[in-house]
């Protein structure tokens, strides 16, 4: 799923979004995104319910709105959130303010990114059950990048 978000310039559009490098948001999806597909993978109902949630919730249109240049509205994804088995997505308390400040604004983004295109993966109907599961399960590993580019 990380390289996924990378190539299709998902990360990118997160660093717009949040006005940030886009390798200061890389390493911070690095580290929240196993823990955000394990929330996924543990969705009470199993991953028809999640797919189901993130289709009321827009769908498709959660990853296009962060994708896109206007400024997105968070609210979406901090819905969604309530609903995970949110487990260690939130930082640890002795980080410093502004890491955390970031990280909260960027988890209901990541959210709306990685549901969106799990839901587009979905409803595109050419997936299989079981390589949508196997997407949530997918190791979580650092490309080489450029420190402006990812």
């Amino acid at each position: 799923m990380l390289a996924e978000l990378r190539l299709s310039g998902g990360i990118n559009a997160l660093a717009h979004q949040l006005g940030e490098r886009p390798a200061v948001i890389f390493d911070l999806v690095e580290e929240q995104l196993p823990s955000l597909l394990k929330a996924f993978r543990e969705f009470a109902g199993g991953l028809n319910t999640l797919i189901a949630m993130l289709e009321r919730s827009g769908g498709s249109t959660l990853a296009a709105a962060v994708m896109g240049h206007e400024q997105v509205d968070p609210g979406p994804g901090q819905e969604i959130l309530r609903q995970l088995p949110i487990g260690k997505l939130q930082g640890e308390p002795h980080e410093p303010s502004s890491e955390q400040a970031l990280r909260d604004r960027l988890l209901p983004l990541l959210i709306m990114l990685a549901g969106g295109y799990l839901a587009a993966r979905a409803s595109a109907g050419n997936w299989k059950r079981g390589e949508l599961a196997g997407l949530l399960e997918a190791s979580v590993t650092r490309p080489p990048q450029d420190e402006d580019q990812v």
